[in-house]
C-alpha cells in the first residue's frame, strides 16, 4: 500500500511539472508583455495622465508610449527606459499631432536622463522661458551614456540638447543625436562627452548651434545649420571644478550644409578657449566636404514654427 500511495504521488508531481513546463512560461509572456508597454494619456485612457508617475512605476527595459496632448512639468529618468511620443489621440478625445512636453514655471532641466541606453523620440519639446528668467530651461540633458535622441523637434529655451558633465562628473559618452529640429535656443546642442554622434539634424535660428566642450571622438555629420549668429564652436576649458581638462582631439564635422559657406572648398570651425570665446587660431578644425544644398529631411513629428 505505501508503494502504491508512493507511485500516486510521483505521478502527480510528474504531472504538475508537465502541466507548468507548458502553460507558465506561456502565462509569463503574458503577464511580461503587460508592463513592459506603458500607455500614457492626458485624458485618462491609458495607464496614467502623467509621464514621470508612469517612470516611478515602469521598470528598467520598459516602453513608454506617451499619446498626443500636452504634458507639463520636469521628467527624471533613472533607469534603461525607451520612451516614445506617439502623434495620435489614445482612444476617446480629439488631441492631435506629437505630444507636447513644456514647463511654465522654471525647473532648469526639463528631461534629466540619469541612465544609460535609454531612447527619446518623437515628442515636439518646448522648455520655454518662463516669465521672469533670463535664460530659459533646457530641453534634454544626457547626464549618461549609450542613449539616442531622435526624431524630436525642440523650441525655444536655453539648451535643446546636452551630453554634458555638470558640477558632479558622469560619463556622457557615446550619446547618439540625430534626426532632430532644433530652434530658438541659446545653444542648440551642447556636447561634453566622448564618443558622441550628431546626425541628420536641423539647427537652425540659435545663438550657437553647436557647442563641443572638451570631448573628443564627436563626429558632427550631414546637418542642416541655418541662421544661427555661430554655427559651430569647439572650446577647451583646461580646469574647471577641480578637474583638468585635455584638449579635445579627433572631433570631425563632415558633410554639413552651412548657410554662411556657399565655397565647395573645406569650412573652418573655429576652436577657443571658453568661457571667453578666446580663439585659437592655429588650431582650426575644418568641414572637409561641407554641403553645397541644404538637406530635405522627412521629420515624422510636425514641423512647428
Amino acid at each position: 500500500m505505501n508503494n502504491y500511495f508512493f507511485r500516486k504521488i510521483f505521478s502527480f508531481l510528474i504531472l504538475a511539472t508537465l502541466v507548468g513546463m507548458v502553460f507558465l512560461p506561456h502565462m509569463q509572456t503574458e503577464e511580461q508583455h503587460k508592463k513592459d508597454i506603458i500607455i500614457v494619456d492626458d485624458e485618462g485612457d491609458g495607464d496614467f495622465t502623467s509621464i514621470q508617475d508612469a517612470l516611478n512605476f515602469s521598470s528598467s527595459g520598459d516602453t513608454i508610449e506617451v499619446y498626443s496632448g500636452t504634458y507639463e512639468g520636469r521628467i527624471t529618468i533613472d533607469h534603461q527606459i525607451f520612451i516614445h511620443g506617439i502623434d495620435r489621440e489614445f482612444e476617446k478625445g480629439d488631441d492631435t499631432g506629437a505630444p507636447v512636453l513644456t514647463s511654465s514655471t522654471y525647473v532648469g532641466l526639463l528631461i534629466l536622463v540619469e541612465a544609460d541606453d535609454c531612447e527619446i523620440s518623437g515628442f515636439y519639446i518646448n522648455p520655454g522661458i518662463p516669465e521672469g528668467d533670463e535664460f530659459g530651461n533646457n530641453g534634454i540633458a544626457l547626464h549618461s551614456k549609450n542613449n539616442r535622441v531622435f526624431n524630436n523637434v525642440l523650441q525655444t529655451g536655453n539648451r535643446g540638447i546636452i551630453a554634458y558633465v555638470g558640477r558632479d562628473t558622469a560619463d556622457c559618452s557615446n550619446n547618439s543625436i540625430y534626426n532632430n529640429s532644433v530652434s530658438g535656443f541659446s545653444v542648440a546642442i551642447q556636447i561634453e562627452g566622448d564618443h558622441c554622434l550628431v546626425k541628420n539634424d536641423e539647427i537652425f535660428n540659435n545663438t550657437y548651434g553647436i557647442h563641443i566642450f572638451d570631448a573628443d571622438d564627436v563626429y558632427v555629420t550631414t546637418n542642416n545649420f541655418i541662421d544661427n549668429f555661430m554655427h559651430a564652436f569647439i572650446f577647451w576649458i583646461p580646469f574647471s571644478y577641480n578637474i583638468y581638462y585635455s584638449r579635445p582631439k579627433n572631433v570631425t564635422f563632415d558633410k554639413n550644409y552651412y548657410d554662411d559657406w556657399i565655397f565647395s572648398f573645406p569650412k573652418p570651425i573655429l576652436r577657443g578657449f571658453a568661457p571667453l570665446l578666446i580663439p585659437i587660431l592655429f588650431s582650426i578644425t575644418f568641414d572637409w566636404h561641407p554641403a553645397q544644398e541644404p538637406y530635405e529631411y522627412d521629420f515624422p513629428v510636425t514641423h512647428i514654427s
